[in-house]
Protein backbone atom coordinates (compact mmCIF):
# COMPACT_ATOMS: atom_id res chain seq x y z
CA UNK A 1 0.00 0.00 0.00
CA UNK A 2 1.34 3.41 -0.90
CA UNK A 3 -0.43 6.49 0.38
CA UNK A 4 0.31 10.05 -0.69
CA UNK A 5 -1.40 12.93 1.10
CA UNK A 6 -0.77 16.42 -0.23
CA UNK A 7 -2.33 19.82 -0.20
CA UNK A 8 -2.63 22.36 -2.99
CA UNK A 9 -2.02 25.86 -1.62
CA UNK A 10 -2.81 24.54 1.84
CA UNK A 11 -0.85 22.66 4.48
CA UNK A 12 -2.24 19.25 5.44
CA UNK A 13 -1.97 18.73 9.16
CA UNK A 14 -0.78 15.59 10.91
CA UNK A 15 -4.32 14.68 12.09
CA UNK A 16 -5.60 14.90 8.50
CA UNK A 17 -2.86 12.51 7.35
CA UNK A 18 -3.54 10.08 10.21
CA UNK A 19 -7.29 10.06 9.55
CA UNK A 20 -6.66 9.46 5.84
CA UNK A 21 -4.28 6.61 6.60
CA UNK A 22 -6.70 4.97 9.06
CA UNK A 23 -9.60 5.21 6.60
CA UNK A 24 -7.64 3.75 3.69
CA UNK A 25 -6.16 0.96 5.83
CA UNK A 26 -9.67 0.06 6.99
CA UNK A 27 -10.78 -0.28 3.36
CA UNK A 28 -7.71 -2.38 2.55
CA UNK A 29 -8.35 -4.76 5.45
CA UNK A 30 -12.11 -4.98 4.91
CA UNK A 31 -11.93 -5.90 1.21
CA UNK A 32 -8.53 -7.65 1.30
CA UNK A 33 -6.96 -5.27 -1.19
CA UNK A 34 -3.24 -5.97 -1.22
CA UNK A 35 -1.38 -3.85 -3.76
CA UNK A 36 -2.93 -0.44 -4.22
CA UNK A 37 -1.88 3.20 -4.52
CA UNK A 38 -3.87 6.07 -3.06
CA UNK A 39 -3.32 9.74 -3.81
CA UNK A 40 -5.29 12.14 -1.58
CA UNK A 41 -5.32 15.82 -2.50
CA UNK A 42 -6.71 18.55 -0.23
CA UNK A 43 -7.62 21.87 -1.83
CA UNK A 44 -9.17 25.03 -0.46
CA UNK A 45 -12.11 26.17 -2.57
CA UNK A 46 -13.08 29.79 -1.97
CA UNK A 47 -12.94 30.83 1.66
CA UNK A 48 -13.83 28.27 4.36
CA UNK A 49 -14.66 25.55 1.82
CA UNK A 50 -12.46 22.47 1.29
CA UNK A 51 -12.33 19.89 -1.46
CA UNK A 52 -10.80 16.44 -1.22
CA UNK A 53 -9.93 14.31 -4.24
CA UNK A 54 -8.97 10.65 -3.82
CA UNK A 55 -7.41 8.65 -6.64
CA UNK A 56 -7.46 4.92 -5.80
CA UNK A 57 -5.50 2.55 -8.08
CA UNK A 58 -5.67 -1.21 -7.66
CA UNK A 59 -5.11 -4.29 -9.79
CA UNK A 60 -8.44 -5.81 -8.77
CA UNK A 61 -10.65 -2.71 -8.83
CA UNK A 62 -8.93 -0.52 -11.43
CA UNK A 63 -8.78 3.26 -11.04
CA UNK A 64 -11.40 4.96 -8.88
CA UNK A 65 -11.57 8.76 -8.74
CA UNK A 66 -13.73 10.42 -6.06
CA UNK A 67 -14.25 14.09 -5.19
CA UNK A 68 -16.12 15.67 -2.30
CA UNK A 69 -16.29 19.06 -0.65
CA UNK A 70 -17.46 20.41 2.70
CA UNK A 71 -17.00 23.26 5.18
CA UNK A 72 -14.42 21.20 7.06
CA UNK A 73 -11.45 19.34 5.58
CA UNK A 74 -12.10 16.36 7.89
CA UNK A 75 -15.75 16.07 6.81
CA UNK A 76 -14.76 16.27 3.14
CA UNK A 77 -12.15 13.54 3.72
CA UNK A 78 -14.57 11.23 5.53
CA UNK A 79 -17.24 11.66 2.84
CA UNK A 80 -14.72 10.81 0.09
CA UNK A 81 -13.52 7.76 2.01
CA UNK A 82 -17.12 6.53 2.39
CA UNK A 83 -17.69 7.08 -1.35
CA UNK A 84 -14.59 5.02 -2.15
CA UNK A 85 -15.74 2.35 0.30
CA UNK A 86 -19.18 2.13 -1.34
CA UNK A 87 -17.71 1.85 -4.83
CA UNK A 88 -15.25 -0.84 -3.76
CA UNK A 89 -18.02 -2.73 -1.93
CA UNK A 90 -20.09 -2.75 -5.13
CA UNK A 91 -17.15 -3.88 -7.25
CA UNK A 92 -16.21 -6.51 -4.66
CA UNK A 93 -19.75 -7.92 -4.76
CA UNK A 94 -19.60 -8.11 -8.56
CA UNK A 95 -16.24 -9.89 -8.47
CA UNK A 96 -17.46 -12.39 -5.86
CA UNK A 97 -20.70 -13.11 -7.72
CA UNK A 98 -18.80 -13.60 -10.99
CA UNK A 99 -16.44 -16.05 -9.27
CA UNK A 100 -19.40 -17.98 -7.85
CA UNK A 101 -21.10 -17.99 -11.24
CA UNK A 102 -18.04 -19.35 -13.04
CA UNK A 103 -17.43 -21.97 -10.34
CA UNK A 104 -21.07 -23.02 -10.44
CA UNK A 105 -21.01 -23.60 -14.20
CA UNK A 106 -17.59 -25.22 -14.51
CA UNK A 107 -17.61 -28.01 -17.05
CA UNK A 108 -16.54 -31.47 -16.02
CA UNK A 109 -14.31 -33.28 -18.49
CA UNK A 110 -15.79 -36.55 -19.70
CA UNK A 111 -13.40 -39.48 -19.67
CA UNK A 112 -14.17 -41.90 -22.42
CA UNK A 113 -14.88 -45.47 -21.35
CA UNK A 114 -12.44 -46.72 -23.97
CA UNK A 115 -9.64 -44.75 -22.33
CA UNK A 116 -10.48 -46.21 -18.92
CA UNK A 117 -10.27 -49.78 -20.16
CA UNK A 118 -6.98 -50.87 -21.61
CA UNK A 119 -8.66 -53.30 -24.02
CA UNK A 120 -8.34 -52.55 -27.72
CA UNK A 121 -11.61 -52.72 -29.62
CA UNK A 122 -11.21 -53.60 -33.28
CA UNK A 123 -14.94 -53.94 -33.99
CA UNK A 124 -15.56 -50.16 -34.02
CA UNK A 125 -17.42 -49.01 -37.10
CA UNK A 126 -16.51 -45.86 -38.94
CA UNK A 127 -18.86 -42.92 -38.36
CA UNK A 128 -19.27 -40.50 -41.25
CA UNK A 129 -21.02 -37.20 -40.60
CA UNK A 130 -23.04 -35.86 -43.48
CA UNK A 131 -23.43 -32.15 -42.78
CA UNK A 132 -26.15 -30.67 -44.95
CA UNK A 133 -27.47 -27.47 -43.44
CA UNK A 134 -30.28 -26.98 -45.93
CA UNK A 135 -33.36 -28.57 -44.37
CA UNK A 136 -36.22 -28.90 -46.81
CA UNK A 137 -39.85 -27.89 -46.19
CA UNK A 138 -41.90 -31.02 -46.91
CA UNK A 139 -45.18 -32.55 -45.95
CA UNK A 140 -45.01 -35.89 -44.17
CA UNK A 141 -46.19 -37.74 -47.28
CA UNK A 142 -43.54 -36.09 -49.48
CA UNK A 143 -40.83 -36.83 -46.92
CA UNK A 144 -41.83 -40.50 -46.62
CA UNK A 145 -41.79 -40.87 -50.45
CA UNK A 146 -38.35 -39.28 -50.55
CA UNK A 147 -37.08 -41.65 -47.85
CA UNK A 148 -38.53 -44.71 -49.59
CA UNK A 149 -37.00 -43.75 -52.96
CA UNK A 150 -33.56 -43.00 -51.47
CA UNK A 151 -31.15 -45.43 -49.85
CA UNK A 152 -30.98 -43.42 -46.60
CA UNK A 153 -32.20 -44.63 -43.22
CA UNK A 154 -32.94 -41.20 -41.72
CA UNK A 155 -34.42 -38.03 -43.19
CA UNK A 156 -34.76 -34.77 -41.30
CA UNK A 157 -37.20 -32.21 -42.70
CA UNK A 158 -39.21 -29.17 -41.71
CA UNK A 159 -42.91 -30.05 -41.47
CA UNK A 160 -44.88 -27.85 -43.87
CA UNK A 161 -47.87 -27.84 -41.50
CA UNK A 162 -46.18 -26.12 -38.56
CA UNK A 163 -42.54 -25.54 -39.73
CA UNK A 164 -41.17 -27.66 -36.87
CA UNK A 165 -38.29 -30.09 -37.35
CA UNK A 166 -39.36 -33.69 -37.92
CA UNK A 167 -37.50 -36.93 -38.46
CA UNK A 168 -38.32 -40.05 -40.46
CA UNK A 169 -36.43 -43.22 -39.52
CA UNK A 170 -36.42 -46.44 -41.55
CA UNK A 171 -35.95 -49.49 -39.31
CA UNK A 172 -34.14 -52.66 -40.40
CA UNK A 173 -37.46 -54.49 -40.78
CA UNK A 174 -38.66 -51.87 -43.32
CA UNK A 175 -41.08 -49.92 -41.13
CA UNK A 176 -40.82 -46.13 -41.14
CA UNK A 177 -41.06 -44.22 -37.88
CA UNK A 178 -42.16 -40.57 -37.91
CA UNK A 179 -40.84 -38.45 -35.03
CA UNK A 180 -42.63 -35.13 -34.56
CA UNK A 181 -41.48 -33.57 -31.26
CA UNK A 182 -43.50 -30.43 -31.79
CA UNK A 183 -46.74 -32.08 -32.77
CA UNK A 184 -49.82 -29.94 -33.05
CA UNK A 185 -49.34 -27.91 -29.88
CA UNK A 186 -50.19 -24.63 -31.57
CA UNK A 187 -53.38 -25.99 -33.05
CA UNK A 188 -54.74 -27.06 -29.65
CA UNK A 189 -56.68 -24.30 -27.89
CA UNK A 190 -57.63 -24.66 -24.27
Amino acid sequence: MSLTVRGIKINTGETFKQKAQRGIEKIGKQFVVQNFNVDITLRKIKSKFFGVKILFKSKDYGVINVKSSDNSAMYALSSSITKIEKIIRRLHRKIISNKRHTQKHDHIDYINELEKNDKIYTDNTLIVANMNYKIENLSVAEASNKLINSNRNILMFRNAAHLGLNLLHRHTNGTIEWIDPRGTREAIKL
